[in-house]
């Protein structure tokens, strides 16, 4: 289905289903994700820089966070609340305690993703990479 999406010019929605089917196969444990993530890279360096970066971005993302989750994920947690307010007395100082260490190549790919939708102007891939380094 992909390749006919491509050939019917409609090469920006094959490249988003192709990202979708790579975010599939990781959550199903497949290892050929790297193999057509690369392949989709490969693909889209040339001529859209976008897509490559929104590669780089999945990538970065998959490498980092379990198949059960997603890297802006990681730092929330659902707390019932005690009182009207955000506060939560016994959640607030045990957060404190929990630290996601990135390692620092992770913080590097993503600043260099982000170069890479700045120099492309795509100001919502750049948005994107800033939520991601918050949630580090």
């Amino acid at each position: 289905m992909l390749r006919e999406v491509d050939t019917q010019g409609s090469c920006q929605l094959g490249r988003l289903l192709a990202r979708l089917i790579v975010q599939l196969l990781y959550g199903c444990g497949d290892n050929g994700r790297t193999a057509e993530l690369d392949r989709l890279k490969r693909e889209c360096e040339e001529d859209d820089p976008v897509a490559f970066a929104l590669c780089r971005m999945l990538e970065i993302d998959l490498n980092l966070s379990p198949p059960w989750t997603h890297i802006n994920l990681l730092n929330l947690a659902v707390v019932e609340g005690e009182s009207s307010t955000a506060t939560n007395v016994h959640w607030d100082s045990a957060e404190a305690f929990f630290k996601f260490d990135a390692p620092i190549s992770t913080i590097e790919s993503y600043e260099e993703t982000y170069d890479l939708f700045r120099v492309a102007g795509a100001v919502g891939g750049m948005g994107a990479i800033r939520v991601r380094q918050g949630c580090l």
